[in-house]
Order: structure tokens, then C-alpha cells, then sequence
């Protein structure tokens, strides 16, 4: 195989400078692309600056995420608080409602009893004012016999007050068998 230098020497002035001017080329534009040994650094500083950007406004919008829903719990724990007291007071009104209906059990058994003491107090009324009105009827028909033996006895009162009736003469009392 013959020799580089000498297929080199072999080649027309202007084929050698073609083939030159190529290298030269080649040279310089491998050089160029490479004119900063730390470009792939920078390359990978620039992705990581983008990351990092990219991760600060992720970290932004989870904050703000963050401080919504902070906002809604404490709205909520708020609304629970509320929603507390509220079951409170309906256990308090419903304990009110159980004293107050025992109440009423109790109110109606005693109007119950009051009705059936009422019941038999007017039975009684009516027993004694039937006795009441017989006991009357009694007393009329007892001033009736009184008011006749009154008259009896006046009758007789003046029938012997009358000097002829009891035997009195002129001349003073007669005795029986005078």
C-alpha cells in the first residue's frame, strides 16, 4: 500500500490544495464547535436554573393551594364549632320538651283526677240537696203541724180564758163539786 505523503504529492496543485483547504475546514470547525470546554456545564446550569424556576412556581401555587385550604379548614372548623352548638342547644330544647311533656303526663293525671273528685263531689252535692230539699220538706210539714198545734193551743187559750169556759162565776173560782 503506498503511502499517504506520496498519494499526497502525487495529486495536480490544486486537488492538494482542496484536499488542504478541507482539512483546515475540518479543523476549524470542530474547533468551533467546541470553543468552550464548559458549554455542556452551562448546557446543565440553564436546564437546572429552568427546574429550579419551573420549582419555585410549582412551590408558589402549592402555597397558594395551601393557604386556601387553610382558609377552608378554619372556615369549616368554624362551621363545626357552630354546628356544636347548635346540636347543643337542640339536646337542651329536647330535654326541655321531655321535662315538659312528664309535666303535661302529670298535669292531665291530676285534671284526670281533678274531674273525677269534681264528679263525685257534684254527685255528693246532688245527694245532699236531694236530702237538703227531703230535710226541707220536713221542716215545712213540722211548721205546718207546729203552726196548727199553735193555733189548737190559742184556740184553747181563749176558749179557757173566757170565765165560762174554765168555770168562773162572778163570785171567783169554783172548785168541782161546789
Amino acid at each position: 500500500m503506498p503511502s499517504m505523503n506520496s498519494t499526497i504529492e502525487s495529486l495536480p496543485g490544486v486537488a492538494r490544495f482542496s484536499i488542504f483547504l478541507l482539512v483546515v475546514l475540518a479543523g476549524v470547525w470542530g474547533c468551533a464547535g467546541r470553543t468552550d470546554p464548559n458549554a455542556g456545564a452551562r448546557e446543565r446550569i440553564r436546564v437546572l436554573e429552568s427546574r429550579c424556576q419551573k420549582l419555585e412556581q410549582d412551590y408558589r401555587g402549592v402555597a397558594s393551594t395551601r393557604d386556601k385550604i387553610e382558609k377552608q379548614l378554619a372556615e369549616l372548623k368554624a362551621e363545626n364549632a357552630r354546628f356544636k352548638a347548635a346540636i347543643e342547644q337542640q339536646n337542651t330544647l329536647v330535654k326541655e320538651r321531655d321535662e315538659l311533656a312528664e309535666q303535661l303526663k302529670t298535669a292531665l293525671a291530676q285534671l284526670e283526677s281533678s274531674k273525677s273528685e269534681a264528679l263525685r263531689l257534684a254527685a255528693e252535692r246532688d245527694e245532699l240537696k236531694s236530702l237538703n230539699q227531703l230535710r226541707l220538706a220536713e221542716r215545712d210539714q213540722l211548721n205546718q203541724r207546729v203552726e196548727r198545734l199553735r193555733k189548737g193551743l190559742e184556740e184553747l187559750l181563749s176558749t179557757a180564758a173566757s170565765p165560762t169556759a174554765v168555770g168562773l162565776s162572778s163570785n171567783g173560782p169554783s172548785l168541782p163539786g161546789e
